[in-house]
């Protein structure tokens, strides 16, 4: 890193602002679940009753079919469930990856804003050690440069020796590194759990389809079949 070494010290920006946790949708989450216990509400006041039994019966709905629908309403349930899991696991998974990064980048800043004094007259060790801040913008750059600047320190006696006079002993150097190695960790964790939760919607949101698709059939054929029959037919609608 020889960016400039004349030049005077140029210090990390400040750590990257938290940006805001997303919230789920709440609204489709609650229409979802509203859908789920309607429809097996309606399915268990339909099956209930002998008479719209024996007429659902004539249009192919014997109990192995009812059984189908009560099917689709389980699976529905179960992904609905899992997916509000996996959007929990998400969010925790963020608040941990913004901790760890807010810690690392305070921990380097600290330490830049030292070694740029402690290095004021050597430019080679202050180019290797204070990285610019547009070395520093997105995460993988930060743990990457970071990384390699707090590696050159451990393995000269001489920056050590410097560093340690400031507080910078080989022990909080180490303590450094953990937090880029929890930061590592924690984005590694963030990132699984971003693609459980995509897996998650993707497999509600096809549950919810095969549901719907079920209902929709079987409303229609319900509304034939007990067209004659107003008291049963609004047992659909309860």
């Amino acid at each position: 890193m020889t960016d400039h070494p004349n030049s005077l010290p140029i210090e990390p920006s400040p750590p990257t602002p938290e940006p805001p946790v997303k919230k789920p949708h709440a609204p489709q989450d609650q229409r979802d679940a509203n859908l789920i216990n309607t429809y097996r509400t309606r399915l268990t006041a339909i099956s209930n009753q002998t008479e719209a039994m024996a007429s659902l019966r004539t249009r192919g709905y014997a109990n192995g079919e009812f059984d189908e629908g009560f099917g689709a309403c389980d699976l529905a349930q179960e992904k609905y469930n899992a997916r509000q899991l996996a959007m929990d696991e998400k969010d925790t998974a963020s608040r941990i990856l913004r901790r760890a990064e807010k810690a690392a980048r305070m921990g380097y800043a600290d330490f830049s804003k030292i070694a740029a004094k402690v290095f004021k007259d050597n430019p080679t060790a202050r180019a290797a050690v204070v990285i610019p801040s547009r070395l520093l913008t997105d995460q993988e750059k930060f743990r990457t440069n970071t990384t390699a600047a707090y590696n050159v320190v451990t393995t000269r006696v001489t920056y050590q020796a410097a560093l340690a006079k400031r507080g910078y002993t080989a022990e909080a150097i180490q303590a450094e590194q953990a937090k880029l190695t929890a930061l590592t960790q924690a984005s590694a964790a963030h990132e699984a759990a971003s693609q459980a939760a995509t897996r998650a919607t993707a497999e509600r949101r096809a549950a919810m389809k095969a549901l719907n698709t079920w209902w929709s059939e079987f409303n229609v054929t319900a509304k034939v079949a007990l067209k004659d029959r107003p008291d049963l037919l609004g047992l659909l609608n309860a």
